[in-house]
């Protein structure tokens, strides 16, 4: 968070310098943001240097780690663990953890693989420690801290603000993010993987926030609250079913390794999970099943977010890595010139992933049904594609150089951990990559049935401007006001 705040800082001041005679205005700006980049400096850093050294990794974690307190027990107690014998800091590039294969803190990802819910396996994240630049300090050893008892969830006050804080960032986030809530709620009328991850940070979560804000109003309720909290704490934070991925230097693993493996001893063994497959339950507990509502959900702006959702698999085609490079032509051209130049719009994206899952969605539109008859174009404008021999490989170089790019060591190992949960393999990238490669203007036309397919399936969803929304309410089979 620092760091994108420092970036953004950043990016604005050197625009303002460069306006000419720049008046009080503009230096009212600059003095603003001089103050944000101190905040963001602050924030990134963990402060002055006279601090100590573990206080600034911790003010590191709690940033990256967004509120989550019991998983930030757990990285403290994994720090202190490592830091207690020689006073070394043994910090991995990178240390991603899963508990029973449950995200805690989820973002949009729907770069997935076949083996899942409904052939789609969600990547389960649920915390990251980048600290390189800390390794090899030398720091006062940790003293040991208690995993868990310090976390009350029985404390009525406590819950009361924790919910509103919840509720008021869960607010702003979809109405700001309103393309990614668009996209994420049409996904779930027909993915199974997608109506899990919006119940966990979607509408559907936001929806269930405002329950729990009205039950915690009684004794009753709060203490039921705090019951069915304590009691997934138990079951969540459990030895069986935690996976761990550690990104380190090579002489620095064994060490961490040993560590590692003692810290997670305090943890109850616990847990739910196939012993065959730890990626599986051993006995299902919950089924979800997609409902398409094709839903509208208004707000104050005056501005929409329009998505329509898919699944070619189901429709009978195959995922191919020519899937791609269509994205970045529709997002180059055929998207960009109808709903950006022509319809105004600030953008319009698509996604095809590799469970089938597809959508189609605009970025701050002022148009609804227009931006939709523009999807329901694509199939045409593909069967009778023509492009320059130059621009097709341009295509291609664009689509390959977002596949291939320099990472550092915390960001491969943050991607091994997404193709590990989602049971992608190096055979299926390499076979994406070869047919990127391959892609022409044939193997282009080839996919306006796959469009066709996502189209047909008619999974609407817009969030966006109340009256703008009234204005073609027959679009929707249900429109609520989101607030």
């Amino acid at each position: 968070k620092g760091a994108d705040l420092f970036q953004r800082r950043e990016d604005l001041g050197a625009e303002l310098r460069v306006i000419p005679d720049a008046g009080p205005v503009a230096q009212g700006l600059l003095k603003a943001l001089g103050a944000l980049k101190q905040r963001a400096q602050a924030a990134f850093h963990g402060g002055a240097d006279h601090r100590p050294l573990g206080d600034r990794f911790n003010q590191r974690l709690q940033l990256g780690l967004d509120g989550e307190d019991l998983v930030l027990q757990m990285l403290r107690h994994l720090r202190a663990q490592l830091t207690r014998t020689e006073g070394v800091n043994l910090v991995p590039d990178g240390l991603h953890l899963s508990f029973q294969g449950v995200q805690l803190r989820q973002d949009f990802v729907f770069n997935s693989g076949h083996d899942g819910l409904d052939g789609v396996g969600p990547v389960h994240r649920v915390a990251d420690v980048d600290a390189a630049q800390l390794r090899g300090r030398r720091v006062k050893p940790a003293e040991d801290c208690a995993l868990l008892p310090e976390q009350r969830v029985d404390q009525v006050n406590i819950a009361v603000e924790m919910v509103a804080e919840i509720r008021s960032r869960m607010l702003y986030s979809l109405v700001q993010s309103g393309h990614s809530t668009a996209m994420l709620r049409a996904l779930s009328y027909g993915s199974a993987a997608s109506l899990y991850t919006d119940r966990l940070s979607g509408i559907e979560f936001y929806k269930y926030i405002n329950e729990i804000g009205e039950q915690i109003k009684t004794d009753e309720g709060a203490d039921e609250l705090a019951q069915k909290l304590t009691a997934l704490r138990d079951k969540l934070f459990v030895r069986n079913g935690m996976i761990v991925s550690l990104i380190s230097p090579a002489e620095d693993f064994e060490p961490f390794a040993a560590a590692l493996e003692k810290a997670v001893q305090v943890l109850p063994e616990g847990g739910n999970v196939s012993a065959e497959d730890p990626l599986r339950p051993a006995k299902a507990q919950w089924k979800f099943i997609p409902d398409k509502k094709n839903e509208a959900f208004g707000t104050a702006s005056q501005v929409q977010y329009v998505a329509m959702s898919g699944n070619f698999l189901e429709k009978g085609y195959k995922y191919t890595g020519a899937l791609r490079v269509l994205r970045k032509l529709l997002g180059d051209e055929y998207l960009w010139v109808n709903v950006r130049v022509k319809g105004g719009a600030y953008g319009c994206m698509c996604a095809f992933n590799m469970g089938g899952s597809s959508t189609l969605v605009s970025y701050r539109d002022p148009n609804i049904g227009k931006t939709m008859e523009v999807y329901r174009g694509i199939p045409e404008y593909l069967r009778t594609l023509e492009i320059d021999p130059d621009e097709m490989d341009g295509c291609v170089i664009g689509t390959i150089g977002q596949l291939d790019h320099p990472l550092p060591p915390s960001a491969r190992g943050a991607q091994s951990m997404s193709a590990f949960m989602s049971r992608i393999t190096e055979e299926m990238l390499q076979k994406e990559r070869d047919e990127v490669l391959a892609t022409d203007v044939e193997a282009l036309r080839a996919l306006a049935g796959h469009v066709e397919a996502l189209l047909e399936c008619e999974q609407i969803c817009v969030v966006g401007g109340e009256a703008k929304i009234e204005e073609e309410k027959e679009l929707f089979g249900k429109i609520e006001v989101l607030g």
